[in-house]
């Protein structure tokens, strides 16, 4: 019994704070904004010509947040501090930046293909794409979002996970594979991995929509 309200009491909790964030967006400017990354297709390793971008919701307003960096992949939006989070394949660290571009800063060292990137703002924690140096290696890893306590949840041999999406209503991260060619799902600390989408050719980006039930 103490354990079936322990379970709801948290489920309660992770709904409110989420509807909480859903009502601040509402009331935000950032309700009205679409945040991006725009690698210019360079082939030239090391020009640094790409850009982070912002506009308003409806392509007004364009300004570019961010210049002189490689390849941008991955982006997640922390509204409750403010930040962007962005990964680089090529660089040796996940940043972050105020929504204004300013204050950049490497958050956490990455391996050679850091790709996606996800927060989880009920849990305090972001959850990122990853191969090791020799790029053979698949991993999922998380930590909290100053990059404090970082762990490998997952490590798939012969794998190569791209887009990254948290569901934290249900306590679920959802990520595709281009190598496997599947979307899978596992609890928030990696346990209960499960194939959701299998026969998909190089899926990337991944996106939840946790109150609705549906991912894109």
């Amino acid at each position: 019994m103490n354990i079936k309200l322990h379970f709801m009491t948290r489920h309660v909790l992770r709904l409110v704070f989420l509807l909480g964030i859903l009502s601040y967006l509402a009331s935000s400017a950032l309700a009205a904004q679409i945040f991006w990354t725009d690698p210019q297709g360079s082939s030239v390793p090391g020009t640094n010509n790409d850009f982070l971008r912002t506009a308003n919701g409806d392509g007004t307003g364009l300004q570019t947040l961010i210049s002189g960096i490689e390849e941008p992949r991955g982006m997640a939006i922390d509204p409750l501090n403010a930040k962007i989070y962005w990964t680089e394949p090529g660089a040796p660290a996940i940043q972050r930046a105020d929504l204004d571009g300013m204050n950049i800063e490497d958050v956490i060292s990455t391996q050679d293909g850091a790709a996606g990137i996800a927060l989880d703002p009920v849990g305090g924690k972001m959850y990122w794409t990853d191969v090791d140096g020799a790029l053979t290696n698949g991993l999922i890893r998380r930590a909290d979002l100053d990059g404090t306590n970082a762990e490998t949840l997952l490590s798939f041999g012969a794998s190569h996970p791209v887009g990254i999406a948290v569901d934290p209503l249900n306590a679920k991260i959802y990520w595709t594979d281009l190598v496997a060619d599947k979307i899978q799902s596992a609890d928030l600390d990696g346990s209960d991995v499960q194939d959701v989408v299998t026969g998909v050719d190089e899926a990337n980006g991944i996106a939840v929509d946790p109150v609705g039930g549906k991912l894109y």
